[in-house]
């Protein structure tokens, strides 16, 4: 637990040293560099890890710059689904967080909560599309982008409803949930007759413009944002949608011992290879209230990493092979989710030396001179200049959390 409070440590201070108010940290050349239209993004997605780790003055020192500096009102593209989960999603949660114990920032006015409404209705122009689906894209200043991509991936227009569910709980503006319930609603109704969604779809037409059914890239938070739509608010529709398309999934994509795709029609494997971002699944089967289920499926992600070091973007089902191109391992952290969310629901001291030997791996092979750097290919270990922001938010929390005996 320590050594977890120490990587965060390490990696948020080489940010906020080197890289801050850019988005994210560049570890091995030591800068910083924009990735969502220059808003300090790193810091806005450490915001609830700073409280779940007990760095308060570094919390008090980041939501009062926040308040006074951050501005969203920039000329740039970002990616809808990427700041909700990020931004927004740290925003609200911090937001919620110093609400409950307004100790950790004295005098604390609401401005996290402001800054999250203003973000989200800059959003608002993504929606304006035929089907109500929102497009992948927008500009912050200007909304719309004339010319772009008018396709999303069924995650990206399906993993709102939870930031903007909260928004429109703590706001009293019921357009927020409304608009990501429409979009899943959307998607939920163009099953195939396997009860399976696709990965791509076209917002103006409603049509597939992918048909691979999978748990990885593109879909793989449908799922979990349904059942945690559900735990949070309690709305038994989510509950409803998300029985269906989980029946579905794991009647059709189970390729023992691993969850592949198919395509979402006839039901035939596309490939032989599984996603590293389905190392999810198991925690979610933890939520579902199937633990063993979930450990037995868990097991399939650790031997992937046991075998490759890391866990590649995409491995075959044999676990022999890393994908010839997807070859890297950018700090994700759903098995470290995955780990912490089983052993909350089960208890399984075992899961304790999967972290540890996950936590290990990190510390040892991807600690660089200003941070944490992700791998860019496993086979070599070869190590990228970059730190996701979803490494302090996420990954290292959830280890954190794992040997804090949190559950």
């Amino acid at each position: 637990r320590e050594e977890s409070l120490g990587m965060f440590r390490f990696g948020y201070g080489e940010y906020m040293r080197l890289a801050f108010p850019k988005d994210d940290l560049r570890p091995i050349s030591c800068r910083g560099k924009d990735s969502q239209g220059g808003i300090a993004l790193t810091l806005i997605d450490s915001l609830d890890t700073l409280i779940v780790m007990g760095e308060q003055q570094r919390l008090q020192d980041a939501v009062r710059w926040l308040a006074a500096n951050v501005t969203f009102d920039v000329d740039a593209r970002v990616h809808v689904f990427e700041l909700t989960i990020r931004a927004v999603g740290g925003l609200l949660s911090a937001h919620m967080l110093i609400e409950q114990d307004p100790t950790l920032v004295p005098g604390y006015d609401g401005s996290l909560l402001r800054l999250a409404v203003d973000l989200t209705d800059r959003f608002m122009p993504a929606f304006e599309t035929p089907t109500g689906v929102p497009l992948s894209w927008v500009n912050l200043r200007h909304g719309q982008i004339p010319g772009d991509v008018r396709s999303t991936c069924t995650a990206c227009a399906g993993t709102l409803l939870l930031e903007f569910g909260v928004l429109s709980r703590l706001t009293g503006n019921a357009t927020y949930e409304a608009k990501a319930r429409h979009a899943v609603e959307t998607i939920f109704a163009m099953r195939s007759p396997r009860g399976l969604v696709g990965n791509t779809l076209d917002c103006d037409s409603g049509a597939w413009v992918r048909t691979d059914a999978g748990v990885g890239a593109g879909v793989d938070s449908f799922y979990e944002y349904l059942l945690k739509a559900y735990l949070a608010f309690g709305d038994a529709s989510y509950l409803d949608m998300f029985k269906e398309v989980y029946a579905a999934a794991m009647t059709n994509l189970q390729l023992d011992p691993q969850l592949v795709d198919v395509d979402m029609q006839a039901g035939q494997v596309l490939h032989p290879y599984v996603w590293s971002l389905g190392a999810f699944w198991p925690g979610l089967q933890a939520l579902a209230g199937k633990p063993p289920r979930g450990t037995a499926l868990h097991a399939n992600w650790t031997s992937a990493w046991s075998k490759f070091g890391w866990l590649p973007e995409m491995f075959d089902v044999g676990m022999e092979n890393r994908h010839p191109t997807e070859t890297g391992y950018p700090l994700r952290p759903e098995l470290m989710e995955s780990t912490f969310l089983l052993h909350a629901a089960s208890g399984d001291e075992r899961l304790l030396g999967i972290g540890a030997a996950l936590h290990q791996q990190l510390r040892d092979r991807n600690r660089v001179a200003c941070g944490y750097a992700s791998v860019g290919d496993v086979s070599t270990g070869q190590l990228e200049d970059t730190m996701e922001s979803f490494f302090l938010s996420e990954t290292v929390k959830y280890l954190y959390l794992l040997f804090s005996n949190a559950s």
